[in-house]
């Protein structure tokens, strides 16, 4: 509240005409006289007392003074007067003020304070992407994310309140989101109905994109099948149909069958305890008599696994194991290593292996068909499926992607045949990936040519897995290109490039001026990196291209290359003082970079792989600046300044020829300046 109703003031030149306009008298200037304050200019500077409102409000009386011109700015959007202590008080009304009338903006400090903002931000955001899931990836994204955990919320949490569905639009699933029963329940019944049966865990994982924790919480796959009355009955019904409680009981149960092995099933092999066996043998001894030997195939055998099912199971297994001891009872342990991760083949193999000691047998491979449930696929079933995930069905689809779309029909494949190549031609089908044996440094330097003649360079990992989906050739050479980086029998990336090279030296091929500049960092023994990774041998074969070149070409690569990173250097200086006001520390840099995408180029990794340091570009990028009569920030001519008197507030000590040539910046920057004030 305004305190001060009048003020002494004097004439002037300057409020002469507007006080005899409101009726006062001219006398002389320097004159005093009296006016009321809401005569004043806006501009006044004239120091007026005031209440803080917000202290009155709590009953305290606190005057302060403050410039009229001030007073009436402060009172623009709420007409209250505050204390500096209060300040923050008045701030928080301002900002609900703008709020309320639509004026806030997001460049306005203290816009992200409001909720509705981070609501409205978001939705905007999901429109556009239509999704929340790796919310850094994008440019508008990443500032977001990091504001709303600011605010201890989530995209999860808000995108609920905003009415999405999550399904839709997250890849993978928040922290807690299986928590609840209910919500897994209902996703693994849409599983069951895709697959026809109950998924397996590997599916679940896969289709959920969820840890097998969760799983875990429910009981493992047996508890989460009771704990949902789920009624599998039909899925794993061995040849002579009888219902299975595993995949491991089945093949087990298939293998007996097809072998004409007689046995029984359930049955208890200690009189006084209700323990049953999966299997019940019956066996002629040596010495003629018969023998029951019972038949234990186990589901667990980590003594570790927490889940609430796997610590029941194997509290079970220990007590069985201790009765067979005890009362002397003969029994054969099928451990779960024979059945996972196995081909049919193998698992055939390891039982055959596991009963010739107690039956004469001879070992008969048995068809998929009848070592497999009734209910499972046939081959050709088995392909048609497989083809459903491509686009041409005269080619299968890419390993990894089937693996990644449905894992366990990958699996499938994997157990039956040799290999994937083996699959595609029994049905006379074609594969997308060249096998491993296919490669070789022909086909690789082909590859290379094709590069430099449609992208004018030898491409690098990321560029390749960029161009995979439209260049055929490229999508080719992806698949190997991990082992192309590391020494294997190609000799490595370095050792290709140098030897192609060598060869397009031999065949008179051009080199392009980018990969000529790559040929110089190898002569002189250093990598991009500047790291001394190159054998002395390719060094000298480098050196021995390059003298095909002559001096012009050899200059002329390495100023587009300067040149190149000087534009991008300077464009990041650029944005640095547009926005900050000076040109950011390395610290700085790392800190602002997590929030502004437009500082994500690694601009100083790049300058210190180059061959200027940090403080040469800076007096080249001030020196483009006077000469093309820019402002330069009073933080950075400081700098200047500390330079050309060879002073340095860190570690960094100017050279002669940097304390001259800011000198001359700061000379002619002060020429500039002049010539503008005429």
């Amino acid at each position: 509240m305004l305190i001060t109703k009048e003020m002494s003031v004097k004439w002037n030149k300057n409020n002469k005409k507007r006080f005899i306009e409101l009726g006062h008298t001219f006398t002389n200037y320097d004159d005093k006289f009296m006016v009321n304050v809401e005569d004043l200019s806006i501009h006044a500077p004239y120091l007026v007392e005031v209440t803080c409102d917000y202290c009155q409000d709590i009953g305290i009386h606190t005057v302060v003074s403050k410039q009229w011109c001030n007073y009436l700015k402060e009172r623009r959007n709420v007409q209250k007067d505050t204390c500096n202590i209060c300040k923050y008080k008045k701030y928080k009304d301002v900002l609900a003020f703008k709020q309320k009338s639509n004026i806030l903006t997001k460049e306005d400090k203290g816009y992200w304070t409001f909720k509705e903002n981070r609501l409205k931000a978001l939705d905007e955001f999901i429109k556009i992407n239509g999704t929340i899931s790796k919310m850094d990836n994008y440019q508008d994204g990443c500032s977001l994310y990091s504001t709303i955990l600011k605010f201890k919320e989530t995209p999860y949490e808000l995108s609920l309140e905003l009415g999405y569905n999550i399904n839709e639009i997250m890849d993978i699933k928040p922290n807690g989101y299986y928590n609840d029963f209910n919500i897994f329940k209902n996703d693994i019944e849409k599983l069951i109905s895709k697959y026809g049966r109950f998924p397996t865990s590997i599916e679940i994982k896969q289709n959920l994109t969820i840890d097998y924790k969760y799983i875990q919480k429910f009981g493992g796959m047996y508890g989460l099948k009771r704990k949902m009355n789920y009624d599998g009955s039909n899925d794993l019904i061995d040849n002579n149909n009888f219902y299975n409680n595993s995949t491991y009981e089945l093949f087990s149960a298939n293998f007996l069958i097809f072998n004409n092995v007689p046995y029984l099933r359930e049955r208890k092999p200690f009189k006084d305890e209700n323990y049953r066996s999966d299997f019940m043998l019956s066996i002629i001894k040596e010495n003629g008599e018969l023998q029951e030997l019972h038949v234990e195939v186990w589901g667990y055998e980590d003594h570790n696994n927490k889940s609430m099912f796997g610590e029941s199971y194997m509290k079970v297994r220990e007590i069985k194991e201790a009765l067979y001891k005890k009362n002397h009872v003969d029994y054969i342990s099928i451990e779960p290593s024979v059945f996972l991760h196995k081909k049919y083949s193998q698992i055939q193999e390891s039982l055959y292996n596991i009963f010739k000691p107690y039956l004469n047998l001879e070992f008969k491979h048995i068809e998929q068909e009848k070592f497999l449930s009734f209910k499972s696929l046939s081959d050709e079933e088995l392909m048609i499926e497989v083809l459903k995930y491509s686009n041409n069905n005269e080619y299968l689809p890419y390993a990894l992607y089937l693996r990644t779309e449905n894992h366990s029909l990958y699996q499938e494949v994997l157990k039956r045949f040799k290999n994937y190549t083996e699959f595609a031609e029994k049905f006379g089908k074609l594969t997308l990936v060249k096998s491993n044996g296919y490669w070789d440094k022909e086909k690789i330097f082909n590859i290379f040519e094709h590069m430099l003649s449609k992208y004018n360079k030898i491409l690098n990992r990321n560029e390749i897995n960029k161009l995979k989906y439209t260049d055929i050739l490229i999508d080719d050479i992806s698949h190997i290109i991990s082992s192309l980086n590391r020494k294997d029998k190609y000799g490595g990336i370095f050792e290709l490039k140098i030897e192609f090279f060598y060869n397009c030296h031999q065949n008179n091929i051009v080199i392009p001026k980018s990969e000529i500049k790559w040929l110089i960092n190898i002569s002189k023994n250093v990598t991009r990196r500047g790291n001394k990774l190159v054998s002395y041998e390719y060094s000298e074969f480098a050196k021995l291209i390059l003298e095909k070149y002559n001096d012009n070409d050899i200059k002329d690569s390495i100023i587009d290359s300067e040149s190149e990173l000087e534009i991008t250097i300077f464009n990041s200086f650029n944005h640095m003082i547009s926005k900050y006001g000076h040109i950011l520390s390395i610290n700085e840099y790392h800190e602002f970079k997590k929030t502004d995408s437009d500082l994500n180029v690694n601009i100083y990794k790049r300058i210190t792989r180059s061959s200027r340091d940090i403080n040469t570009y800076k007096l080249m990028y001030f020196q483009h600046c006077v000469d093309d009569n820019k402002l330069i920030p009073n933080q950075e001519i400081e700098w200047l300044f500390e330079v050309s008197c060879g002073r340095s507030r860190n570690q960094y000590k100017p050279t002669p020829e940097h304390q001259l040539l800011a000198k001359q910046i700061l000379d002619k920057y002060n020429n500039n300046l002049q010539l503008s004030a005429k």
